[in-house]
């Protein structure tokens, strides 16, 4: 099945929230997603995941995820295989999922299943950098108040996944207006940019 130039209609948007930023030394505690069919939302997932240890007072802080929230979560071992079951096999669109969350998808899953993540995805991130070359920043918070789609990003996972979808949604009407094709943009698939 080849979507290499495609921007799909149908997808799942995930975005997880970490103890850090290293796939190797740091771990999932929540994963939130949107399943959107045919330009509609038809489901969410979100769950809290237990990382077994401690997170930082600076993870706190910026997800105001506690360890007592952590305490009663599913570890990885449930939670994973919950959003892979939820996923169902569907591209996976995230903002900077290439960098950051297939990362961490992929360590979960050799850590759990034994191999690695190897779904299709799309970066909104890097659509953002192609349709908006001149701006300095593309981040999820910078594109949401740039869209007008919101204040402020909450750094939780199923709020920020929906949040992708809309700056998705406005790309893709603003590709249209421009007439733009996606030809022209080629999104960031399994392989890289």
């Amino acid at each position: 099945m080849n979507h290499l130039f495609e921007l799909p209609d149908s997808y799942v948007c995930v975005d997880l929230e970490t103890t850090g930023l290293n796939p190797c030394r740091d771990k999932i505690i929540e994963i939130g997603a949107v399943k959107v069919k045919d330009n509609e939302i038809t489901d969410t997932f979100q769950t809290l995941v237990d990382p077994g240890y401690h997170i930082s007072s600076f993870i706190t802080g910026l997800t105001g995820i506690t360890d007592d929230m952590l305490s009663s979560a599913p570890g990885i071992f449930e939670a994973l295989p919950e959003f892979l079951n939820f996923a169902d096999g569907n591209i996976l669109m995230g903002h900077n999922i290439h960098s950051f969350d297939i990362k961490f998808i992929s360590s979960s899953c050799l850590l759990v299943t034994g191999k690695p993540f190897d779904g299709d995805h799309i970066d909104t991130l890097y659509l953002s950098r192609k349709l908006f070359p001149y701006e300095r920043h593309h981040r999820l918070c910078d594109l949401i108040t740039r869209f007008n789609i919101a204040e402020r990003e909450e750094h939780r996972a199923l709020s920020d996944a929906l949040q992708t979808v809309d700056c998705y949604n406005y790309m893709r009407k603003y590709m249209q207006e421009h007439g733009i094709t996606p030809e022209e943009i080629r999104p960031c698939r399994r392989s890289g940019y």
